[in-house]
């Protein structure tokens, strides 16, 4: 209740108007603060409302029919999960100091509360459990395509439900300096009998797409 107050009385919608380099500042000051106990990296603290890859994956998954189980590998502070309206919600990262700041924000503002884990994408055990939709965004482009594409196919087989879909983003363009891998979405999932959805085009050349079954392809 008092919080609700409190962000009503902000008005915080009209921030979005404002120039973008202060309503940028203003929204991330929250977590700017929070870095200064928990000292995570500062690539953390850019805020949700400014990332437009980030609200159209909340608002494609929560279309969803099915919403029993998500996880987000690579989950950071919990921006995206945090939104999904789903019965059960994992946030994995392989970064500790992150993972506790995802958890004290979880603590106040996730009513249905996200089980954040340590977790290695590259660790032989792999995911565990079989999920409606499993989220890699935003930190693909760390791995060659070669070790994404063994991980894409061993998610895809092991821990996607039978109507689940894969949510990843890949970085297209050759000529940004400020990523190390560029994928193609054709490459890792030639293995597959899948279906592809672009969800969007988003800055930095990110595209987001769907992995699904492909029911047609598996039968013929």
């Amino acid at each position: 209740m008092i919080r609700s107050k409190i962000i009503k009385n902000l008005n915080l919608k009209k921030i979005k108007y404002l120039p973008i380099n202060i309503s940028k500042f203003f929204l991330s000051f929250p977590k700017i603060l929070l870095r200064l106990f928990f000292n995570f990296d500062t690539w953390h603290i850019s805020s949700f409302a400014h990332r437009e890859y980030a609200k159209a994956i909340v608002k494609y998954a929560n279309q969803r029919d099915s919403k029993n189980s998500v996880v987000e590998v690579g989950c950071g502070l919990g921006d995206i999960i945090r939104r999904l309206n789903y019965e059960k919600k994992t946030g994995l990262d392989n970064d500790r100091k992150v993972l506790k700041a995802a958890k004290f924000i979880s603590k106040f503002f996730d009513s249905s509360r996200t089980d954040f884990q340590e977790y290695n994408f590259l660790e032989p055990k792999g995911l565990e459990g079989v999920h409606d939709v499993i989220l890699i965004i935003n930190f693909a482009h760390a791995f060659n395509s070669e070790i994404l594409k063994e991980k894409v196919e061993e998610i895809f087989k092991n821990n996607l439900s039978e109507t689940g879909e894969i949510i990843l983003d890949v970085i297209e363009d050759k000529s940004l300096k400020n990523y190390k891998n560029f994928h193609s979405i054709e490459y890792l999932t030639s293995s597959l009998s899948s279906d592809i959805f672009k969800i969007g085009e988003f800055g930095s050349s990110r595209c987001i797409y769907s992995i699904s079954r492909n029911f047609n392809k598996s039968q013929g």
